[in-house]
């Protein structure tokens, strides 16, 4: 069946050809694209091919990001919720539940908030931005349903102390969010990179660094384009 794709008439197709000849029709077409694609790649040269390739994965790094967008929300949704889930246990329970409650809580935050900082530079030393970024917003709400409890007068003494080493430990580690967002840029900067890290990047600067979509992609374009005029 010879036959030039450009002049195929989209209307006419299912009238003029059988299912096997439009599905052969379909791979001659798939075949001409790929061809044109690599026409292209040649004409540019090396300079713009990584640039070529990354509009390639724009498409699934934007639903990659909106995903973790959604999952970082949903987070801070759950995060919310933990308070309002305690109290509500707390008024329905008898009093040496509440204070083993309350104890166990207090424990649990303070654990948080005293491996913060941490856990966080491990996570950005694997280049998982999205996890430390994760981190960072649970410490935050932990440090802030600690400082809501430091004058309850139903904390003992140890209670009330480890409250305020561990709000001192918080404050020594609100620098983290900063470095995170500083460390996605960082890696857009690279020059081997992968795709999977990359879109963790991008999703946080989104998520984590109020940045829109387009924005995200735009300071990724920005740093790709200057790490390639460097190399020339």
């Amino acid at each position: 069946m010879n036959m030039e794709i450009e002049k195929l008439d989209i209307d006419s197709i299912f009238v003029k050809y059988t299912i096997n000849e439009i599905r052969d029709i379909e791979e001659k077409i798939k075949v001409d694209m790929e061809r044109k694609k690599e026409e292209l790649r040649s004409m540019v040269g090396e300079r713009y091919r990584d640039l070529i390739e990354a509009a390639d994965a724009i498409f699934e790094m934007k639903t990659c990001a909106k995903g973790v967008e959604q999952f970082v929300h949903l987070l801070n949704d759950k995060c919310s919720k933990i308070d309002h889930t305690l109290l509500t246990q707390l008024s329905t329970s008898n009093t040496t539940s509440d204070k083993q409650l309350s104890k166990l809580t207090l424990v649990i935050s303070v654990k948080i908030l005293t491996e913060t900082r941490r856990r966080c530079w491990m996570f950005l030393e694997e280049n998982n931005f999205a996890a430390a970024a994760r981190q960072y917003l649970l410490a935050q709400h932990m440090a802030s349903s600690l400082s809501s409890s430091t004058t309850d007068e139903q904390l003992d003494n140890d209670s009330q102390k480890a409250i305020v080493a561990a709000t001192r430990l918080w404050h020594q580690s609100r620098h983290m969010k900063a470095t995170i967002l500083d460390k996605c840029r960082l890696y857009l900067k690279s020059i081997d990179t992968n795709v999977q890290i990359l879109a963790n990047a991008l999703s946080t600067l989104i998520a984590f660094g109020n940045k829109s979509v387009e924005q995200a992609l735009h300071e990724f374009l920005t740093a790709k384009l200057v790490c390639i005029f460097a190399q020339y």
